[in-house]
């Protein structure tokens, strides 16, 4: 949902519970982006990391 269209939520749900579920929404929508960022970041440095590993090791190898 885009941003709009929740601000127009909010302001017609005058209802407090109704509010509090539209609340409640936008939190997992925002938690569960965050845990894509954090998710993304995590694999990105653990694929660097590998990578980093593997060069050592190739570059061990060809000095053998």
């Amino acid at each position: 949902m885009e941003p709009v269209v929740l601000i127009q939520l909010k302001e017609m749900l005058l209802n407090g519970s109704l509010m509090k579920l539209v609340m409640a929404y936008e939190c997992e929508l925002y938690i569960s982006w965050l845990q894509e960022r954090l998710l993304l970041h995590f694999l990105m440095m653990l694929q660097f990391h590998l990578t980093n590993q593997s060069s050592r090791i190739y570059v061990c190898g060809s000095y053998h």
